[in-house]
């Protein structure tokens, strides 16, 4: 349930969006996650890192550096390997945002 004038970041590699109503009340943004997950990552399970970026890039609520900050204080064991990867995922999906959010 998202409020009126709220905010959707979607994830069209998943989601199509002809099956996907809304009645205009909140604001969508469409972001081929999965899709730039494997582009840029080369892996799906960097779409969470994607979708956040999307997400930043249509509701700045915490800046990205401070993201990216976090990201690299926890970054330890396995997760280490994927750091710079996702850093550039979350980057790609930040611009990707903007750029809807710029043209709407």
């Amino acid at each position: 349930m998202v409020q009126k004038k709220g905010l959707i970041v979607a994830n069209d590699s998943l989601i199509d969006r002809a099956t996907f109503e809304r009645d205009g009340d909140v604001h969508i943004v469409w972001i081929p996650a999965t899709e730039m997950a494997k582009e840029i990552a080369g892996t799906d399970r960097s779409t969470n890192m994607v979708m956040f970026g999307a997400f930043l890039g249509a509701n700045p609520i915490v800046q990205v550096e401070s993201a990216e900050a976090i990201l690299r204080q926890f970054a330890t064991g396995s997760k280490k390997a994927l750091l710079e990867r996702n850093i550039a995922a979350l980057h790609a999906g930040l611009d990707r945002a903007q750029a809807a959010v710029a043209a709407t």
